[in-house]
């Protein structure tokens, strides 16, 4: 099968990460520069796009002859293979179809190298990953700056119109004399032919990583088209209540920042000048150098915040309430459905390497807030029949918090239509009793006659739900105390809980759930003991550890083998010191890096990992049977949309999926609430 690995270099106006590549790729003004691609091992060759006249056009002969390569051996059916297939796949048919003529192509035809290099556990960054595998092909970095640089505008003219870098600049070289009029072109040419020899060095680098990557499995492969045709369907947005919430929080910020000016007798006037915030906080009591949001949620439940003055706490209480995500998330989901009123592209295949769990994107609706109040519907049906803010508060709470809590509301079904809504219920819980063989816990969820959290509570001598809850969620991967009082005395749980008894609560949970604690041990265990013998394959319970083939494209890799048949993988592993140290993306600075794990972390990954299959194996499943009603994952969840007299079957068929676990997964005892609903909630 032919292969033509591509890469297009495109500017626009809007910002690509404000509004997303299906927004962004249909965006007028959004033209296409260069389209680098080779054919199976050829050179790579650039296809130069000309956009000076009022029809976009290929330009010269000689682009026109190079296009014809590229058209040809699509129409011969060639496979298609770029790092992040989705935005060429956009770029395609959102712009190179309707404007050049080229042929609609369906996702089918198109492979990811990027989602092939998170499946072998590579960085999902081409500069990354091409350093991961020692690439003599990398991205370059002059050129990677210069194509930031030339994909926007160099400014907007007198008539409001973009005035791009490869064209140089009219008014001002009008101006010029020949001799600098010349020096001017000359250099917007260098800038282009640099910007030609960047993109076919990203040419050269994906298909470095294509060839040195194992392909996706069939079941990846799969499971991939199905987020891509999730993704491309997206979600509908109510656009008025997005508009009048949008109105209503700013109106909020405004009078917020009335109360700091008010506060401070004018010497601050608006919620956002932070280092005076800062400094005339500080001047009076307040302790941190920060106005983070997490520190002013904590900060403000303290003694410490009691004791200042009533000025004081104004001020502070007013800058906590205006650090609400809402204004941002609703800007965002405004931006990412502003042609149609769908927001596409929300979430990531494999956005988590490793465990390939999906990860938000643009609006990041996987962490909207949590609702504060039970009343969403009525607020909803409030705002959008324009209460102001003064009545919003006196029936629901603070303005803010209200929209924060309905902001979910926005993705709402046209009339005829609905959500169908499944999320399968505490399925990290359960995978994790499930690799242990932990039946005392299993019962639980099997019978469904005991609470979790509460049984959980009970298992340490307690009746306190939040403190089974927070011990269910935080200490199953070998969280330590110290940490654990952390998390225990923040949102959502506030338990005030001291190091003492956080330590007595550790320990307690550990040793009622022995079979748990045994996992983290073993599991450590078997990869220590792949790691020294790496032509043998180690086994606890469900989970398999060995060393990849040496000969093969996962060399040196440790791989934990999980009940579905997927891989983890663990690259260049080795052991130091007794460490197990692998390279992976660091969590925080999101570069490829030594990183080291332990039997905690190793279960960890592998509960993540198989309730994301689960997940993956539900939502195919879905799909096949009704397809185009998939609209998108959030967490554990399942969202579609259909017309109003198709819901109880889907739903029905939706929740009967998400209880039966593949032939795997014999034993799981799983369950899914859900609900047939107009706009999304949380369920």
């Amino acid at each position: 099968m032919t292969k033509i690995s591509l890469d297009f270099e495109v500017a626009g106006v809007l910002d690509l990460e404000d509004v997303g590549a299906d927004e962004w790729t249909r965006d007028p003004a959004t033209i296409p520069l260069l389209c680098g691609f080779a054919v199976d091992y050829a050179d790579p060759v650039v296809i130069q796009f000309d956009n000076l006249g009022a029809a976009p056009s290929i330009k010269s002969a000689v682009a026109g002859t190079i296009a014809n390569v590229l058209l040809h051996a699509v129409s011969e059916g060639a496979e298609i293979h770029a790092w992040n297939a989705s935005f060429e796949f956009q770029v395609w048919n959102n712009i190179c179809a309707p404007r050049f003529n080229w042929p609609v192509l369906p996702i089918e035809r198109f492979h990811c190298t990027m989602s092939a290099a998170a499946c072998a556990g590579l960085p999902m960054s081409l500069d990354d990953a091409a350093t991961a595998i020692n690439s003599p092909y990398s991205k370059d970095a002059i050129g990677h700056a210069l194509m930031l640089r030339m994909t926007r505008p160099r400014r907007i003219d007198s008539k409001g119109k973009p005035v791009w870098w490869h064209r140089g600049d009219p008014e001002r070289e009008a101006m010029l004399t020949p001799l600098f009029r010349g020096r001017a072109e000359q250099k917007t040419n260098e800038m282009l032919r640099d910007l030609i020899a960047y993109n076919i060095s990203d040419v050269r680098a994906e298909r470095e990583i294509h060839l040195r990557t194992p392909r996706m499995s069939p079941r990846e492969r799969e499971i991939w088209l199905t987020d891509q045709r999730m993704n491309l369907r997206g979600l509908p947005v109510d656009r008025d209540l997005l508009t009048r919430m949008h109105v209503l929080t700013l109106q909020e910020i405004l009078r917020l920042g009335n109360v700091i000016d008010s506060a401070t007798h004018g010497e601050i006037t608006s919620t956002t000048q932070n280092a005076r915030i800062i400094k005339w906080a500080q001047d009076r009591g307040y302790p941190y150098t920060t106005l983070e949001r997490e520190t002013l949620q904590e900060f403000v439940r303290t003694p410490e915040f009691d004791a200042l003055d009533f000025s004081v706490r104004e001020v502070i209480d007013a800058r906590a309430e205006a650090s609400k995500t809402s204004t941002a998330k609703l800007k965002s989901v405004d931006k990412f459905s502003r042609t149609d009123g769908r927001a596409r592209n929300l979430v990531q295949y494999g956005g988590a390497v490793r465990t390939l769990r999906w990860a938000g994107r643009g609006p990041q609706i996987q962490n909207f807030p949590r609702p504060t109040f039970d009343h969403i519907d009525e607020a909803i049906s409030e705002i959008k029949q324009d209460m102001d803010a003064i009545s919003l508060r006196h029936l629901f709470g603070r303005p803010l918090d209200v929209i924060s809590s309905c902001l979910r509301g926005v993705f709402a079904t046209q009339p005829g239509k609905t959500f169908v809504i499944a999320d399968y219920h505490a399925i990290e819980a359960i995978v994790l009793a499930w690799l242990a063989d932990f039946e005392p816990v299993l019962k639980v969820f099997r019978e469904g006659k005991e609470d979790i959290y509460t049984f959980t509570a009970n298992s340490v001598g307690s009746n306190d739900r939040q403190l089974g809850k927070v011990l269910r969620l935080a200490c199953g991967y070998g969280m330590g105390h110290v940490k654990f009082q952390d998390t225990a005395n923040k949102a959502p749980y506030w338990l005030d809980m001291s190091l003492h008894d956080a330590h007595i609560a550790v320990q307690d949970f550990r040793q009622a759930n022995g079979p748990i604690v045994a996992l983290w041990h073993a599991c450590e265990a078997c990869a220590k003991s792949a790691l020294l013998n790496p032509t043998t394959t180690y086994q606890f319970k469900k989970l398999k550890f060995r060393m990849a083939d040496p000969n093969k494209r996962l060399a040196g890799a440790l791989l934990m083998e999980l009940p579905s048949g997927r891989n983890l993988v663990y690259r260049n592993a080795r052991l130091d010191q007794g460490r197990i140290c692998f390279h992976g993306v660091h969590q925080l600075t999101r570069r490829w890096r030594q990183l080291d794990t332990y039997g905690g972390k190793l279960v960890e990954n592998a509960t993540q990992a198989v309730a994301r299959d689960l997940l993956a194996d539900a939502i195919v499943k879905f799909d096949t049977l009704h397809p185009g009603a998939l609209c998108t994952t959030v967490h554990d969840e399942i969202i579609a949309e259909c017309a109003v007299g198709d819901a109880p079957t889907l739903f029905a068929d939706m929740k009967t999926i998400m209880h039966r676990p593949p032939a795997w997964g014999a034993g799981l005892p799983l369950s899914a609430k859900g609900a047939i609903r107009e706009r999304y909630a949380k369920i």
